[in-house]
């Protein structure tokens, strides 16, 4: 959570998981804030499935599957992919939005994917259409490179079945 950001906007409605909303109200945050359920969530004309996020965040974030109206689906998950949630559950989407830049803590803790895993996410969802996610983690400096190893992009990894979309300002529409 970036408290800073989010008082930046203090008529935005917020959609979260119970845990965040206690800190939130903890907090003095005024905006209306809403708790995801285990069922379908109307967020506009958006439906929204709420699912447990990959280890090491399964216990405080969640990945998203979200859709419209003509049934186009996106698969959201800013960490890394629990894929027995995907087989489990038989999520298919259209577009996956994933991490696809490998950063570990101290080396060996997973917090983001590489391209491959990324790929294999996307085959399992169905996803014709990859859109990386993250925050160039190479380009971190000072001190949070003591405990972070970071990987670059590796485009070597492309697969010519999935569209992968990965460069600065991309766009796309269903």
């Amino acid at each position: 959570l970036h408290f800073k950001t989010l008082k930046e906007f203090p008529d935005a409605n917020i959609w979260c998981s119970n845990q965040v909303k206690s800190i939130l109200l903890k907090k003095n945050f005024k905006n209306k804030i809403y708790e995801f359920s285990s069922d379908t969530n109307l967020i506009g004309n958006l439906k929204v499935l709420v699912y447990p996020a990959g280890f090491p965040y399964n216990t405080t974030a969640h990945c998203l599957l979200i859709s419209n109206d003509e049934d186009y689906k996106v698969f959201h998950e800013g960490h890394v992919v629990n894929k027995k949630i995907i087989e489990r559950n038989d999520i298919k989407a259209d577009l996956a939005i994933l991490t696809a830049e490998e950063v570990k803590f101290f080396g060996f803790i997973t917090l983001s994917m590489t391209l491959k895993n990324a790929i294999v996410s996307c085959k399992l969802l169905g996803a014709k259409k990859l859109f990386i996610t993250g925050s160039n983690p190479t380009k971190n400096s000072g001190f949070i490179n003591n405990f972070l190893k970071s990987k670059k992009l590796d485009i070597d990894s492309l697969d010519d079945k999935i569209e992968i979309l990965y460069e600065s300002g991309t766009s796309i529409s269903s």
